[in-house]
């Protein structure tokens, strides 16, 4: 049986859940990262058990969506050639469309500069 227990280091956002119209699902906010579009979730906080805090039926724990409203992909381009000494000699193009602390943060960190510094 898998159990998915809340730690304390997830109670780091304050969500919004509002009903936009009768019969509407609940539309999620997560306001903490002060720049998330409407209606997203952060990636690390999707399909998620979270407290519901209402005086009605809703209360009490509740899933987060599961998918995003926003269209995400990421892309990514490489050109280049091996060298005759076996290091690869190329240049890479991503384009991505996510926040930057959703999925495309770990592939973000990995990128490095040709100085070697990570971006």
């Amino acid at each position: 049986m898998d159990v998915d227990v809340p730690s304390p280091a997830q109670f780091d956002h304050v969500i919004t859940a509002a009903r936009l119209g009768s019969g509407t699902a609940l539309t999620w906010l997560d306001t903490t990262p002060e720049v998330t579009p409407f209606g997203l979730i952060l990636y690390q906080l999707r399909n998620k058990q979270a407290v519901l805090a209402s005086e009605d039926s809703e209360g009490g724990l509740q899933r987060t969506p599961a998918d995003s409203p926003i269209k995400t992909f990421m892309h990514f381009t490489l050109d280049g050639k091996f060298t005759e000494f076996g290091a690869l000699d190329a240049t890479l193009e991503v384009t991505a469309k996510e926040i930057a602390t959703g999925r495309c943060a770990p592939a973000f960190a990995a990128i490095r500069r040709p100085s070697g510094r990570i971006l």
